[in-house]
């Protein structure tokens, strides 16, 4: 089995001594599974088991988990303090993950939460894995950049929470994305998912592409809530947004009636994975 999307390349293990994973069994390479709060958007504080799989087409300037880049041969299981308890293999089957993970990882957890990289990248694996979840009484939540439409209609029946970005070109060096993230959101509040659009606020951002992301957006205004969320300085995003650029920009959502929270990322200031 191979996977090769954007910057990712991989390859399922099949070597002397390790079957390989089975050919019609979603699976995909993982970087971390660990227990934590919720650290954006309306689900802000709720205990979650975050999937974190490995492999991202993009390279946003303020990326914090470029680490997951690259798929390894194995990935890591954390427990609530960021300690390491055990590493498992990659690639890993939907069937087999929520088995190998310990139950006292999900004991109190009401979610389960796949980020990345980027989930859509792995579609079907996804959908598995929320089956799963739910079977077990768990909700499922999607952390995605809102790149693929097509995937993402793959996912939606079996998520409840989708947490999509709205990247603006000043956060990819100019890459345009935006008619992608319309379709995706799109697809998610046609579908009745519970839906959130992050928009990050780095001081790069400008008026016009401010209020042109506010239009291409206003369709969705009724069904969805805007997440402004200022950027947390990582990677080559070294300024914060200024206060009073980030008040302006949520009063200007607000008057043209988004629904919005303006909301940092709060698992970095508790200081929690």
């Amino acid at each position: 089995m191979r996977c090769s999307i954007g910057a990712l390349t991989y390859c399922a293990r099949s070597r002397e001594g390790e079957g390989a994973v089975p050919r019609d069994t979603p699976s995909a390479p993982l970087i971390e599974v660990f227990p934590s709060f919720q650290g954006e958007g309306p689900r802000a504080g709720e205990a979650m088991l975050f999937v974190r799989v490995a492999g991202c087409p993009l390279r946003c300037n303020y990326c914090d988990t470029s680490y997951s880049y690259h798929a390894g041969e194995s990935f890591r299981l954390h427990d609530w303090h960021g300690d390491v308890t055990s590493e498992l293999g990659n690639p890993v089957a939907a069937a087999e993950l929520l088995e190998q993970v310990p139950a006292e990882l999900v004991s109190g957890v009401g979610w389960l939460a796949l980020t990345g990289g980027e989930p859509l990248l792995y579609g079907e694996f996804v959908r598995a894995l929320f089956e799963r979840a739910r079977a077990r009484g768990l909700s499922t939540l999607l952390e995605s950049a809102a790149l693929d439409a097509e995937a993402l209609r793959t996912v939606l029946p079996m998520t409840d929470h989708a947490a999509l970005d709205f990247k603006l070109p000043s956060a990819l060096s100019g890459e345009d994305h935006r008619d992608a993230h319309v379709a995706c959101i799109e697809a998610a509040v046609a579908s009745d998912t519970e839906t959130a659009v992050k928009i990050v606020l780095t001081a790069a951002v400008e008026d016009h592409e401010w209020r042109e992301a506010l239009r291409l957006l206003s369709g969705f205004r009724d069904v969805m809530t805007l997440v402004v969320q200022p950027v947390t300085p990582a990677l080559r995003e070294r300024r914060s947004a200024p206060p009073a650029a980030i008040v302006a920009r949520a009063r200007e959502a607000i008057a043209a009636s988004f629904r919005v929270l303006v909301l940092p990322q709060t698992h970095k200031q508790v200081g929690v994975m």
